[in-house]
């Protein structure tokens, strides 16, 4: 039998090595306060005001629903163009009562009396 380290002890000195060197690959990165952020923070933490719980983003002005799209170079040419809500109209002729008030909204680009896809 050979004198030094059994295979045991080898094997756990082998193991250690590549743990202390993968920890080492892990620990090489420099990490900016961007990366620092936490998860919580990313979706929008929740805060306690005045006896409510809101949510950062709420807390920002933030609001749910769609936002203008950018209408840069949109409109073939045509300036300003500039973002507009636009009302889609249902095309049923027989509508249920309960929902013939609602007509959806989505945004378009217009420039003068014309429409555009963003």
């Amino acid at each position: 039998m050979e004198a030094g380290f059994s295979r045991y002890a080898r094997m756990k000195i082998l193991l250690s090595v590549l743990i202390l060197l993968s920890f080492r690959e892990i620990g090489g990165r420099e990490i900016s306060d961007k990366q620092t952020t936490s998860s919580s923070e990313r979706r929008g933490a929740a805060f306690l005001v005045m006896g409510e719980v809101r949510s950062e983003v709420a807390l920002r002005g933030v609001h749910t629903g769609s936002a203008p799209p950018s209408c840069v170079a949109k409109c073939e040419g045509c300036n300003p163009c500039k973002p507009v809500q636009c009302v889609v109209t249902p095309k049923l002729q027989c509508i249920p009562k309960r929902v013939e008030d609602y007509y959806p909204v989505l945004w378009k680009c217009g420039c003068g009396n014309k429409i555009f896809n963003p």
